[in-house]
């Protein structure tokens, strides 16, 4: 059975090419613009990189885990020059008892990414039809020279409350 498939740390503005060299850069902030569960659609491009649509339903930590659904934030990293590119690391931290994947038990995902300074990205994480989905605490966290710059926490539920 496949479990946990990492989706959408929407590398599809996330895989600039070209890296960060020597120069010189300041991170001013970091800013979460948008957030929640949310619906997506990959739009394949001939001989480029497809296009990934998202769209988040509302705002809310509270997410209901079942197999297809996804989750996950739109955020900014601002500092100058405006326009650098930045080695940004990108962390998905799953619940405590963590993930069973491919046999290997994981306590979350990590991907380096080039991002530009000012940009707006996504990052987020979805289960595939035939993940087993685990309830808890999950992290979405960006840092940048092992600083966080923008982080979400999002509680992972069965069925939300009533209210």
């Amino acid at each position: 059975m496949k479990l946990l498939k990492f989706l959408f740390i929407f590398l599809a503005a996330l895989l600039i090419a070209g890296s960060a060299d020597a120069s010189e850069f300041k991170i001013t902030g970091g800013e979460i613009l948008d957030y929640g569960p949310a619906i997506f659609a990959v739009k394949k491009i001939p001989d480029k990189m497809s296009e990934v649509r998202v769209k988040f339903l509302n705002q809310t930590t509270d997410i209901v885990g079942r197999p297809t659904g996804s989750f996950g934030i739109r955020y900014r990293i601002d500092g100058e020059p405006k326009g650098e590119i930045i080695k940004a690391i990108i962390k998905i931290k799953f619940p405590k008892e963590g993930i069973l994947k491919d046999g290997i038990l994981s306590s979350g995902i990590k991907n380096l990414a080039s991002l530009k300074l000012g940009n707006i990205y996504r990052a987020g994480f979805a289960w595939q039809p035939d993940d087993r989905v685990v309830f808890g605490k999950y992290t979405i966290q960006v840092t940048v020279d092992n600083d966080v710059i923008v982080e979400k926490e999002f509680n992972v539920v069965q069925k939300l409350a009533e209210k």
